[in-house]
């Protein structure tokens, strides 16, 4: 499942976190990363280096925002841990349950965990092809009796099927894209993206995210799993998530719609 809010953002307060980023990134460290049409450079983002700013966290609790989301899957829980990524060109298909292993139960599981993803094109204020995701966003229903013959089944419909068959999202500046973590995705690929490498680096494009939880009963769960798997950096140390970063009236407007926030 996947799903673009349009418009959720206003411009000024995407523009304002796009400048932050743009002047913080020549201190963010590179790494190298791979696909099969060869190598590119990244920059990530962590937690405490995003809080910090208050341009940002009135992008990550516009309340407006809050409640599309909340109208859309119900009652949830944000995994306190926000990350985001520069010049993300890479062509890698994958799902993000992946990373919760290929029984029936993370099957289950990933489709109450979501991804709630902003992106910049530096270059172009208007619309950018920034993600291509599964162009048939249909999950195959278990009408089998023994769960190993639903996944055995669902096995080739997802990667003989629904993985093959891909659309670049367009997106105009300040609309808000949330995707389970069944949904089949990757960065849109762009063909200069070797000239962005280096002493060339340049901030062409900006991915910020979060994750929500629907489900109470997997929170403290997929909260462990995310600190394990994503906050650490590329020496394989976990990085600093400070609580205190976020400001008292952001909760407020959190337990104001009954939207709970998880410390991995």
């Amino acid at each position: 499942m996947y799903k673009i809010f349009k418009n959720a953002i206003p411009e000024d307060k995407m523009l304002a976190c796009q400048k932050y980023i743009e002047n913080q990134s020549k201190y963010y460290q590179f790494e190298e990363a791979s696909d099969k049409l060869g190598k590119y450079q990244i920059k990530r983002i962590f937690n405490d280096d995003l809080l910090k700013s208050s341009a940002i966290k009135e992008l990550f609790f516009y309340e407006p925002l809050i409640k599309k989301i909340k109208d859309e899957i119900g009652d949830f829980t944000i995994i306190n841990y926000f990350s985001g990524m520069i010049n993300s060109f890479g062509t890698v298909i994958h799902r993000d349950g992946q990373s919760l292993g290929y029984k029936y139960d993370s099957k289950v599981k990933s489709k109450k965990i979501f991804k709630v993803m902003f992106y910049f094109d530096v270059q172009n204020k208007t619309t950018s092809k920034c993600l291509d995701v599964n162009f048939f966003d249909f999950e195959l229903k278990n009408f089998f009796f023994s769960k190993k013959i639903y996944m055995k089944v669902n096995y080739y419909y997802e990667n003989y099927f629904r993985k093959k068959i891909m659309r670049s999202l367009n997106i105009n500046l300040g609309d808000v894209i949330i995707m389970d973590n069944n949904t089949w995705h990757s960065a849109s690929f762009i063909e200069s993206r070797n000239d962005l490498m280096d002493l060339n680096f340049k901030c062409r494009k900006i991915l910020l995210n979060f994750e929500v939880v629907n489900d109470q009963n997997i929170v403290h769960e997929h909260s462990q799993h995310v600190r394990n798997t994503y906050a650490k950096n590329k020496d394989g140390k976990y990085v600093n998530v400070n609580t205190n970063l976020i400001d008292q009236k952001y909760y407020e407007v959190l337990r104001k719609n009954n939207i709970s926030i998880f410390n991995i």
